[in-house]
């Protein structure tokens, strides 16, 4: 199995071999996988009841899980089995949806995960929000 281009940036993050910056850039063009309660429509709409699967963070706040690939979310389905929909989605669509005080954590338990917080996240929200849109 091949590392996708955001796995290769988070283990630079982590080896600090890259910095902040470079990885939000990297995260803001990605694709990532969103594991949600109920079936995403035909047509490929987000019912709005939907819920993603969200964490309880050791430190002390609500985050949104979200992966890298199908392999990484695989656990969590069977850890979570109200959350068996998975969505591929772009990280920016994702993030600009993000409500505070929620963050976000890539890859949970995994070695190539990342945890960000609220304040994190919504920066990345505003980053988001600035790029064009399809």
């Amino acid at each position: 199995m091949s590392a996708t281009a955001l796995e290769t940036k988070l283990q630079a993050a982590q080896q600090g071999q890259c910095t902040a910056p470079e990885l939000f850039e990297e995260l803001l063009a990605s694709q990532i996988i969103v594991l949600l309660d109920q079936p995403i429509d035909d047509d490929g709409r987000w019912d709005a009841t939907a819920r993603p699967l969200t964490l309880n963070s050791p430190n002390g706040f609500a985050v949104m899980a979200v992966f890298t690939t199908h392999e990484k979310a695989a656990p969590w389905v069977q850890q979570a089995p109200a959350h068996v929909h998975a969505l591929y989605v772009d990280f920016a669509w994702i993030v600009r949806g993000l409500a505070p005080p929620v963050g976000l954590v890539i890859n949970p338990g995994d070695a190539l995960g990342l945890e960000l917080q609220p304040e994190t996240a919504q920066k990345l929200a505003v980053a988001a929000r600035h790029l064009p849109t399809a």
